[in-house]
């Protein structure tokens, strides 16, 4: 929900606080997709070969540490650093839909299939239009704790290092909630190797 929401705050991060050209700006917004797309493949033949549940805890372990990563970027992060940050966000992402998707479809009876594939299309659309919002909540919230800004209507007039106090505040929350559905990931996990075959 969160994590793809939080990304619509990095180009504040990187126009406002790194400077950087339009044209660089959207370069480096594909980082995530890149990688996200590279890793799905081998997401979807280890899920295929060892079953979704052990790759998807995976994923989400990664994104945990996706999530820390960006909220670690500062003022003087570099391209090359922006790009290392930002890495285990995709890698996370790309080992946890596929796996995640394909579970959600193996377990429906055949008859339900597209009601199955429907309501897994709503999820992700609702996960989307309730996380751009919350992750816009938390950046400004974040940007505004120091009060130098006294209103986020104009974020190019915010110093840098609020921008960046904005971003760490998104992700640390992201990776916070990332890491309670990894709890409940991981149980599931467990409670499954415990069943009888």
């Amino acid at each position: 929900m969160i994590v793809l929401g939080g990304t619509f705050t990095l180009p504040f991060y990187l126009e406002l606080v790194k400077g950087y050209p339009t044209q660089k700006v959207g370069l480096l917004m594909m980082v995530v997709p890149i990688s996200m797309g590279l890793i799905s493949i081998i997401a979807g033949t280890l899920s295929d070969r060892f079953g979704p549940r052990g790759i998807t805890l995976a994923g989400l372990l990664l994104l945990v540490v996706g999530c820390l990563s960006i909220a670690g970027l500062s003022v003087e992060t570099t391209t090359g650093g922006y790009i290392l940050h930002l890495l285990p966000l995709g890698l996370g992402l790309g080992l946890f839909l596929a796996p995640n998707n394909s579970a959600v479809m193996g377990g429906a009876p055949r008859e339900h299939l597209g009601v199955a594939s429907g309501l897994l299309a709503l999820s992700r659309t609702m996960g989307h239009t309730t996380g751009i919002p919350l992750a816009g909540v938390l950046f400004t919230t974040g940007m505004m704790a120091s009060g130098r800004v006294r209103s986020a209507a104009d974020l190019s007039q915010a110093p840098p290092q609020d921008l960046v106090n904005g971003l760490a505040a998104t992700f640390h929350t992201t990776a916070l909630m990332i890491t309670f559905a990894t709890v409940l990931a991981a149980l599931a996990f467990w409670l499954d190797r415990r069943r009888p075959t």
